[in-house]
């Protein structure tokens, strides 16, 4: 068996200028939880990953290895979310989450966007000043209110917007990136790297978070 089985990345399958309207349509609607996005399908990824498997048992090497030659054995983390009814209780448990060694939180604004900043506000003074907080507001936001609550976040030590836009709007995104007062992020509903080409192509965000399908399909 070959080792350069998973040579040609599946991805190729769905890059947009190979594809029918027609087919772009199905490919696109089907496989964003959030909006259009040219994705590869469930199936693909899986296949994808198991190639890669198959390539690790035949080399006898981790997978990590093969991708890189310079593989990190540590990343840094965050808790992702805080939990609580009240922000109260979101505050108790991110307290005992420090105790327990957290360094970093990802805070998914999941109700008002001011009561989303009234719990960044009290986990800025509640916790060591070298904790690191990011915001997720879940594609709900216009460009006017992204911009007017990042140049608040800027002020809380904030480490990036995540999905402020709905997924669809790369213009808008572009216009927002720049003139952010802190880092916008995107990535978890994108699964191929011709996604965030595009990105990269029109300096649509700052953080890109692509998760382990993406890189299994790159």
């Amino acid at each position: 068996m070959k080792s350069d089985l998973a040579a040609a990345p599946l991805c190729h399958t769905f890059q947009s200028k190979s594809l029918s309207n027609h087919s772009r349509s199905g490919v696109l609607s089907s496989t964003s939880r959030h909006g259009p996005s040219l994705s590869v399908p469930p199936l693909k990824i899986f296949t994808n990953f198991a190639l890669w498997d198959v390539v690790g048992k035949v080399q006898g090497k981790p997978i990590s290895h093969i991708l890189s030659s310079t593989a990190a054995t540590s990343i840094p983390t965050y808790v992702s979310g805080v939990t609580g009814r009240t922000i109260e209780e979101q505050v108790t448990f991110a307290k005992m989450k420090v105790k327990q060694g957290a360094t970093a939180f990802k805070i998914f604004w999941t109700t008002t966007f001011e009561e989303g900043l009234e719990l960044v506000q009290q986990l800025r003074t509640t916790l060591p000043a070298t904790t690191e907080l990011f915001v997720d507001v879940l594609w709900r936001m216009t460009i006017e209110e992204a911009l007017h609550y990042s140049d608040k976040l800027a002020t809380l030590r904030v480490g990036w917007l995540e999905a402020p836009l709905p997924p669809e709007q790369i213009e808008l995104r572009s216009e927002l990136t720049r003139r952010s007062s802190v880092p916008i992020a995107i990535g978890e509903s994108y699964r191929c790297h011709y996604d965030f080409k595009r990105f990269i192509d029109t300096n649509a965000a700052s953080v890109l978070q692509p998760g382990p399908d993406a890189a299994a399909s790159r």
